[in-house]
């Protein structure tokens, strides 16, 4: 899966997630809802 973020104009983030896979793109989506509710979530691909 590819995970790009980009700064919109008015200073928040439109992510953008691209997998071949659907369960794929959905376990990305799970944790990027963990984070906007504010969860700590630990994942290799997140810095």
């Amino acid at each position: 899966a590819v995970v790009s973020m980009e700064r919109t104009g008015s200073g928040s983030f439109r992510v953008k997630i691209v997998a071949s896979a659907l369960r794929t793109v959905a376990q990305c989506r799970l944790s990027f809802e963990k984070l906007m509710k504010g969860k700590t979530i630990t994942h290799v691909d997140l810095t």
